[in-house]
């Protein structure tokens, strides 16, 4: 069996990455799942989150705000949103982010899903931005 997988990271902007890793774990919909050399072919949504690989033994990451991925025969393929290296997350604007989100959350009518699901994912990419900044700098 392969020791290694093809990745590609897409953004509408940039490619992410596109190489060989060990391992992925993205953040779907349903929570965390991996994708080693070998697996099963499917797509599958994603959360905003960290997607997390490893590269060379060493485990790298990817602040995402959402997307899909798809598991096929060459790889796997991953379209996000945005992509961002935690060592670009800008700490105080993603504060910032997050406090305006949870302001809004608050101030929004209950009954408008659509602006509690947008909000929603605007404090979700901000505090994964913050989670991402922390796990660094507990290295």
């Amino acid at each position: 069996m392969a020791k290694t997988i093809h990745v590609e990271i897409l953004s509408p902007f940039e490619t992410e990455l596109s190489g060989e890793v060990e391992s992925l774990l993205l953040p779907g919909l349903e929570g965390e799942f991996g994708v080693l050399p070998g697996h099963a072919l499917f797509v599958s949504q994603l959360r905003p989150g960290i997607l997390r690989y490893a590269i060379d033994g060493r485990q790298e990451r990817l602040v995402v705000s959402g997307g899909f991925a798809e598991v096929h025969t060459r790889g796997v393929t991953v379209f996000v949103d945005s992509a961002e290296k935690p060592e670009d997350v800008d700490r105080v604007r993603a504060e910032v982010a997050r406090d305006r989100a949870r302001m809004k959350l608050a101030a929004a009518s209950p009954t408008d899903e659509k602006l509690h699901a947008h909000l929603e994912e605007k404090l979700a990419r901000a505090e994964n931005r913050l989670r991402a900044v922390r796990e660094r700098e507990a290295k």
